[in-house]
């Protein structure tokens, strides 16, 4: 029979005998009674039972006549209990399984900072050889075997575990938390500080400072060694381990402390050397908010970092609303570059005033803050207000394109249907009348010269040709143009214009061009007299033109200034001297008449006297 270790077993022994059975028991192993009875079936009930407990059992059932026995043998089967052994030597772990059944399946082994951090997993098998490394310091720490034979334990799981711890002994090692180059404030206290891992314990420390390329002893006063919690890269995982922190302090710093220190660490089982360069630092500078974006319960802050001191900063962002006193602080936010940051506060109340500031903070101390900026979050969602105005901006712009189409095609249509003809006038009457009396004394015009005429030509063809006859055939129809420039009187333009128009039709005769030299020097221009027959072929809707001809200008006139010999040189005038005042006789001052003065009254009966 099979039972499982910590499981309850029963035992049942039953028997039939003639003449009938006087007694049973339950025997062990050992022959010790676990139940008597007095019936025809017995039994017993082992609780929990263990592996030591596996063996053969016994029933025995006796009459008058005799006694028989029954033995069942009981195996106890267990999840193997596991031991782990080191031969430090060959650097081999040795993973011991015991367990029913005694056929083993070997997990990963697992590597563990002596934190419980988990390095590394290593291969399947139940030896395990570790590697050979420089830094042996690294394969220090826990060791776990897993194996398994398929019963499960006590708390359900078939996987056994065991552990072992490993630790090499090694010179001092520089762990990788440590900064090459640290940081100083002039005239404030060194502080460097060195972390080392070491074991056996370091047995001695001395510190040196490069000045004047050399370098001198610090004394052992200002050094202190204690026992640390370091963060070390371990099979590239970060890691915590037991070590040391040494440090330097105790003396304020001047500018030739700022230079390289040799720390010098020494253990049972070597020595190591590290080199420090301190630099100066100081508090970060205030950082400088950009802008901030306002939503209904968010603001989003954007700000530019600084320069950090010398140091890793982080910045505090601290928020309050414009009625409270308490101010709400952000979680450190690391600053990543230069121009790194922005951080949204969430959860806000919505249409409220918050203030807004920053500081920054790194290892020596913290910036002042930023200006306070007050920004309000929105009522409501700011998304409705631009597409309104979007919308409002649309219907706007269509408006507008169509109000500019309809006066562009306005204009065109206005363009196609005005006439415009040109005329060339005269004035009448008798400004033309004496004109024409002056420069032709035979007085050959017609009865109606006295009237504005106008010559209407069409639209390709030249006013004016010399080659024109008084037989041409072309020249349906004519009349007579006399072209004079002259500069006439204020009369109204557009009745002659009508009146030209009026004139101007279906009449064929000779015509007398007249052209006239413009009047210079005050003298009356000469005419000259051109007679050619001028066709018209009209058409009302026509553009017309006509063409002036003037007989060339007589360049030997020279203008006069009359009086040019009398002028007066008022450069010469002297305009500060002051004149003597004439005496004032008594005759003039009789003279004086009241009739030499008007008065308004007498305007209207004002008779001009001889």
């Amino acid at each position: 029979m099979v039972v499982t270790e910590n499981n309850n077993l029963t035992i049942s022994c039953s028997s039939d005998g003639n003449p009938s059975v006087t007694e049973m028991c339950v025997e062990s192993g050992s022959r010790q009674v676990l139940n008597r009875c007095n019936e025809l079936q017995c039994a017993v009930t082992i609780l929990k039972i263990k592996r030591e407990e596996a063996g053969s059992f016994k029933c025995v059932a006796r009459n008058i006549i005799g006694m028989m026995e029954e033995v069942v043998k009981i195996i106890v089967q267990y999840p193997p209990s596991v031991n782990i052994t080191f031969a430090q030597e060959e650097s081999v772990l040795h993973c011991i399984p015991d367990g029913n059944p005694s056929s083993y399946t070997f997990h990963f082994w697992e590597h563990r900072s002596n934190f419980g951090q988990t390095i590394r997993m290593l291969g399947n098998n139940q030896d395990l050889q570790l590697q050979s490394s420089d830094l042996r310091y690294q394969m220090n720490g826990i060791y776990i075997c897993r194996v398994e034979n398929g019963v499960k334990d006590i708390n359900g799981s078939t996987i056994q575990v065991a552990e072992t711890r490993v630790q090499f002994a090694d010179r001092p090692i520089i762990v990788s938390q440590n900064a090459l180059t640290q940081y100083g404030r002039f005239r404030f206290p060194v502080y460097i500080k060195v972390y080392v891992y070491s074991f056996p314990e370091i047995s001695g420390v001395t510190i040196k400072v490069l000045k004047k390329e050399e370098y001198h002893a610090i004394k052992n006063e200002y050094i202190s060694i204690a026992n640390s919690i370091l963060t070390d890269t371990i099979f590239d995982k970060q890691v915590q381990i037991n070590g040391y922190i040494i440090r330097l302090q105790g003396y304020n710093l001047t500018k030739h402390d700022f230079t390289s220190y040799e720390f010098k660490i020494k253990n049972e089982i070597g020595e190591t050397v590290h080199l420090v360069k301190l630099s100066a630092a100081d508090l970060p500078e205030k950082p400088k908010i950009i802008k901030v974006v306002a939503d209904i319960e968010n603001l989003t802050v954007y700000w530019n970092s600084t320069f950090n001191g010398g140091k890793q900063q982080q910045f505090i962002l601290e928020y309050k609303t414009v009625d409270t006193i308490e101010w709400n602080k952000s979680l450190p936010i690391n600053d990543t570059s230069v121009d790194c940051c922005h951080h949204v506060l969430k959860h806000l109340e919505a249409n409220t005033n918050y203030m807004l500031r920053i500081v920054a903070i790194n290892e020596i101390g913290s910036s002042d803050f930023t200006n306070i900026h007050i920004v309000k979050t929105f009522a409501f969602k700011p998304k409705h207000i631009s597409m309104t105005a979007h919308l409002i901006g649309t219907i706007v712009g269509i408006v507008i394109v169509v109000t500019a189409l309809t006066i562009a095609i306005s204009l065109r249509l206005k363009k196609d249907e005005m006439s415009v003809e040109n005329f060339i006038y005269q004035s009448q009457e008798t400004s033309l009348e004496s004109r024409l009396r002056d420069s032709d004394p035979n007085n050959h015009r017609i009865t109606n010269q006295h009237q504005t005429t106008a010559l209407l030509q069409g639209r390709n063809e030249t006013p004016y040709q010399s080659h024109f006859t008084s037989n041409s055939s072309n020249n349906q129809a004519g009349f007579a143009v006399e072209n004079n420039i002259y500069q006439g009187q204020t009369s109204n333009k557009f009745d002659r214009m009508q009146h030209c128009v009026g004139t101007s039709k279906h009449s064929s005769h000779k015509t007398i061009l007249s052209n006239r030299i413009p009047n210079i020097n005050g003298m009356r221009g000469q005419f000259s007299g051109k007679t050619f027959k001028v066709g018209h072929e009209q058409d009302n809707d026509a553009l017309h033109y006509v063409e002036v001809v003037f007989d060339p200008l007589n360049q030997t006139n020279e203008a006069h200034i009359h009086g040019i010999n009398d002028r007066t040189i008022y450069a010469d005038i002297d305009t500060g001297a002051v004149g003597m005042p004439l005496e004032e006789s008594e005759e003039e001052v009789d003279n004086e008449d009241d009739d030499d003065f008007m008065y308004i009254d007498g305007i209207i009966d004002y008779t001009k006297k001889s």
